[in-house]
């Protein structure tokens, strides 16, 4: 199911809601979301809609580089869930190297928004992004009444 969202970062001046696949072009996209909001209900929904990989960030930094397919969008769910503390970066400074070193052909990462720390993350993971192409940040939205009784 298609679900919508809000663009939060690089900042629009409008601040208008759109479905997630109005970003399907887009290289990389950090989603963010309170707890239950269905961010890894999301992400399996579209890695099969799409093609891609669905993997917990845990996962992801547990598996092998060879094992990981480049060709693909990796769809990397639950960063908040690796992370020790607040003052915790390791995950987010382990995942970055490694998307840099395998550059895959794109990358979705949720994380709960009171875990993510805007600049902070965003400067953690520019060695990937940087060469990684384009990337946007949105805010996964609670569900409408329309996309209640569709899910039902």
């Amino acid at each position: 199911m298609d679900r919508q969202v809000k663009q939060i970062e690089p900042k629009l001046e409008d601040d208008e809601e759109a479905p997630f696949s109005a970003f399907r072009q887009v290289k990389n996209i950090v989603v963010l979301g309170d707890p239950g909001a269905g961010k890894s209900e999301l992400f399996r929904s579209q890695a099969r809609a799409t093609g891609g990989v669905f993997v917990t960030v845990r996962e992801f930094l547990n598996t092998p580089v060879d094992d990981i397919p480049l060709d693909q969008v990796l769809w990397i769910d639950a960063l908040d869930e690796t992370q020790g503390g607040r003052g915790d970066r390791s995950p987010v400074d382990e995942l970055t190297r490694k998307l840099a070193a395998i550059s895959p052909g794109g990358m979705r990462l949720s994380c709960r928004a009171a875990d993510w720390l805007h600049a902070t993350d965003l400067e953690a993971l520019k060695p990937y992004l940087r060469k990684g192409g384009e990337t946007v940040v949105v805010q996964l939205l609670a569900l409408s009444r329309s996309e209640q009784a569709r899910s039902l």
